[in-house]
């Protein structure tokens, strides 16, 4: 198995976005649906008053243990005993449509007056990666394009939302290297993949002189968030 010299901001990024929306001197709990290997979940523990976390994995719910996080071990939604000044879905939303109404009818049950829902997902993205998709493959995500509009659809049924978007780096001192995870998160068949890599390899280093980092090459990724204010 290939071994990538590859690293990403993406927590870093995705911590300051969620602070920045989030004030932790006006926002004192929050609810980590789908909280990950616990190295952005550690991060918000320490600088929320109150953090649950919700994971489904067993390995992240270990993971989290290890680290003295209050977490959940359930997939969600899950009835919730608590209400909470934000609740956070960052890359956790379901991969099925059908689970979209109850994923949002639980979370929006538990969002505290005045609170938030904030959603952040690479779904309804328009950047690099989507662009190098559609050309390459030939085929928009379109199971990921009408998941977004549901999302949106759902949230706008309870509330005025705000959707923005933000980037996070993929970076890497070889070119190769960085051009063989792309493809990963580009897809299509081996054969598309390996009849693509030239000219995204071309493209990852046209665009180096864009995002100013102290490693040779990058390769952008789009996150969308979605937030919606309860009164």
């Amino acid at each position: 198995m290939h071994h990538f010299d590859v690293h990403s901001d993406q927590k870093d990024v995705l911590y300051e976005h969620i602070v920045a929306y989030a004030p932790p001197l006006q926002f004192r709990s929050i609810l980590d649906i789908g909280a990950g290997n616990g190295v952005l979940a550690r991060r918000l523990r320490d600088t929320y008053s109150e953090y649950l976390a919700i994971e489904e994995k067993d390995v992240f719910v270990k993971q989290l243990q290890e680290h003295s996080i209050p977490v959940l071990h359930a997939r969600f939604p899950i009835e919730l005993s608590s209400m909470y000044d934000m609740i956070l879905c960052s890359h956790s939303f379901p991969e099925s449509i059908e689970e979209y109404t109850p994923f949002i009818e639980t979370a929006w049950k538990g969002v505290a007056a005045g609170g938030t829902l904030l959603a952040i997902s690479f779904k309804g993205s328009d950047g690099l990666e989507k662009k190098l998709r559609d050309t390459y493959i030939g085929v928009s995500e379109t199971s990921d394009d009408e998941m977004f509009q549901e999302l949106i659809r759902l949230l706008q049924a309870r509330s005025m939302i705000e959707v923005s978007r933000f980037q996070s780096l993929w970076f890497s001192d070889s070119l190769e290297d960085l051009a063989l995870f792309a493809s990963k998160t580009i897809g299509g068949s081996e054969e598309q993949k390996r009849k693509y890599l030239p000219d995204l390899t071309h493209t990852i280093e046209s665009i180096r002189s864009q995002y100013p980092s102290s490693h040779r090459y990058v390769f952008p990724a789009q996150h969308v968030t979605v937030l919606a204010r309860k009164a």
